[in-house]
């Protein structure tokens, strides 16, 4: 009988703790406000509208839709959901234990792996200001600086008995 009676009490904290974490599916996404807003289904197909989704400063992302979200009823009360996290099997990198990485739908990654820092990209990358190189840098491709192919620049032989140009890099 006592049994039965801590049961009864207990059942409302039981079914609060268990809405308070949701799993759901993203729908559609409007990014135009201070917070992107979520259409989702989470339980049973149920849709919810308008839910705030909140990142960590500093990143920011546009899921496509069909990624999967967490959704957090706070204070356990499903007319306040929020969503706190958003993941995309179709997309997700696999790392070694202790690598991190920031990635996109079209394969491109900035990886830091124990190897080291590996910037991925079919589209190539753009660095806009000062660089500083402390150590080697080794160039599989083309040089261009300036506008001037540094593996193809020859320079006029101005002096001496021989004119022409110089061979060019060796």
């Amino acid at each position: 009988m006592a049994m039965r009676l801590i049961e009864k009490m207990l059942a409302p904290i039981r079914r609060k703790l268990s809405l308070m974490v949701t799993r759901g599916v993203v729908k559609l996404i409007k990014d135009t406000g201070g917070l992107q807003t979520l259409q989702l289904t989470a339980l049973a197909d149920e849709t919810l509208d308008g839910v705030e989704r909140i990142q960590q400063y500093g990143f920011t992302a546009h899921p496509h839709p069909e990624s999967d979200c967490l959704i957090l009823n706070v204070g356990a009360n499903r007319s306040h959901p929020i969503v706190i996290a958003v993941d995309d099997r179709r997309y997700r990198l696999k790392l070694s234990p202790g690598e991190v990485a920031l990635y996109d739908d079209q394969g491109q990654a900035v990886k830091l792996m124990r190897s080291g820092i590996v910037i991925e990209s079919e589209f190539g990358t753009t660095h806009n200001g000062d660089m500083t190189i402390n150590g080697n840098l080794d160039i599989t491709g083309i040089l261009t600086l300036a506008g001037i192919n540094m593996n193809t620049h020859q320079h006029p032989i101005t002096s001496g008995s021989s004119a022409g140009m110089t061979a060019g890099p060796q």
